[in-house]
């Protein structure tokens, strides 16, 4: 399966080398540069927002430069560990040293196969950042123990540091309250959708708006908020959410194919058919999307046009489930 990710990943890069298609953007484009091996083995649902290995992703989502950095600190790292070594042979018999090393290597390793989690990457930089540290001053195990007590009886204490820290983070904490409302608002938002209270209809309302005004509420948000509305039969409501998701971000799967679907429940599917037409340039190999504009196309009578859809479907799919569909409904 990896191999999918890694050749898409590869195709985004050769066709944006220098930007990439943007940071945190692959799980948009996956679909569009995904091979049709992908789909008929896993299915037509199925996608992965992630390329399953950090340099690919890098390359991919940020282009070459940011690749190149992140490479090149790799490699810095390796050359400060040699260096570390080759000035103080001491340090191969260190109890810290090479325990940390082993622990960069491994992490190194895990991220040529998964994603960049945050959890991880924690402890990956912090290992470069100790063996870079200790090229600069290879200090042994043992020296390291007799520095922390040196500094623990320095009666000196020095209110520099703790001071800015705090001020630094009671800044952070100020700015990040109305970046983070917006997943607040969500988390109130589904609590009420599923409650049986007739009463909390209005704080549902009321809530919506807020999250869709909201400057900082990101496209994820949105669209659980959207398919939401959708369930408790709020069509209108939805309809202008994913329409604003599509306007803003025209490669949008889940806005796209939530507003076809919505405007096939309105019947009106000559709006719906302009979209399906879209999603066909988002997913090339979406057998299920060309098989419901088809029905689309039927319901209008363009039975031309229905059947250029079904023999495309036919010409990769047929084995499939909608290959099937299409053979038997799209006569």
């Amino acid at each position: 399966m990896r191999a999918y990710y890694w050749k898409a990943a590869i195709k985004m890069f050769l066709e944006n080398p220098f930007t990439g298609i943007g940071l945190d953007r692959y799980q948009f484009y996956f679909k569009a540069y995904r091979e049709v091996g992908y789909p008929l083995k896993y299915g037509f649902d199925i996608t992965s927002s992630n390329a399953h290995n950090v340099y690919l992703q890098m390359l991919s989502t940020g282009g070459f430069l940011l690749f190149f950095s992140y490479f090149s600190i790799t490699v810095i790292t390796i050359l400060f560990f040699y260096k570390a070594i080759k000035k103080n042979k001491d340090l191969l018999n260190d109890n810290l040293t090479i325990p940390v090393f082993a622990g960069w290597v491994t992490f190194q390793a895990q991220s040529l196969i998964s994603i960049d989690h945050l959890a991880l990457s924690v402890y990956g930089w912090l290992f470069s950042a100790v063996i870079i540290k200790k090229s600069i001053e290879p200090l042994t195990s043992s020296q390291v123990e007799s520095q922390i007590i040196s500094n623990r009886s320095t009666r000196n204490l020095n209110l520099v540091g703790p001071i800015v820290t705090g001020v630094g983070f009671l800044i952070c904490f100020i700015m990040i309250q109305p970046i983070a409302k917006p997943d607040a608002l969500t988390l109130q938002i589904r609590g009420l959708a599923s409650s049986v209270n007739m009463n909390s209809e209005p704080q549902f309302q009321d809530l919506t708006k807020q999250l869709v005004a909201s400057k900082f509420v990101d496209q994820y948000n949105k669209l659980l908020v959207g398919s939401l509305l959708m369930q408790k039969n709020q069509v209108a409501d939805a309809e202008m959410i994913f329409k604003s998701v599509a306007d803003s971000d025209p490669i949008s799967y889940d806005a796209l194919n939530n507003l076809a679907l919505i405007y096939e429940y309105k019947q009106e599917y000559a709006k719906a058919i302009l979209i399906r037409k879209q999603l066909m340039t988002v997913d090339p190999w979406g057998a299920k999307n060309m098989y419901l504009l088809a029905l689309d196309l039927k319901s209008i009578n363009d039975r031309n046009q229905m059947i250029i859809v079904r023999n495309q479907i036919l010409a990769f799919a047929s084995q499939t489930e909608y290959g099937k569909l299409a053979k038997d409904n799209l006569s």
